[in-house]
């Protein structure tokens, strides 16, 4: 008798670090985590050029990914950092934009 690992590796995740920067890939699932630091986040799977890749979720890209359907090609685009008043409190959040590929 023997042992199998199973669950394989966690996705590389995809960063952006300048205006403009962008991935496009084939939208596969939400998975909703719980971290190291105890919260839960909202990660999306997406397939870029034959490889499995993590987008953390924020507030701002689950508002926009929310009609997105699994099997959609999709372009997340990063705009920067804007400062937004959350809860009383000024916070610079990241700002994006998600397309859906179309036949057009």
């Amino acid at each position: 008798m023997g042992w199998k690992a199973v669950g394989g590796n966690f996705p590389e995740s995809i960063f952006f670090k300048e205006v403009g920067d962008e991935v496009i890939g084939k939208y596969i699932e939400t998975k909703q985590i719980h971290t190291k630091d105890d919260k839960d986040r909202t990660i999306y799977i997406l397939e870029v050029a034959g490889v499995e890749k993590t987008l953390w979720g924020s507030g701002l890209l689950d508002y926009l990914m929310k009609d997105v359907k699994a099997g959609q090609t999709i372009r997340v685009v990063y705009n920067g950092k804007e400062t937004v008043e959350i809860k009383g409190k000024k916070r610079k959040c990241n700002q994006f934009s998600v397309e859906i590929e179309t036949e057009e």
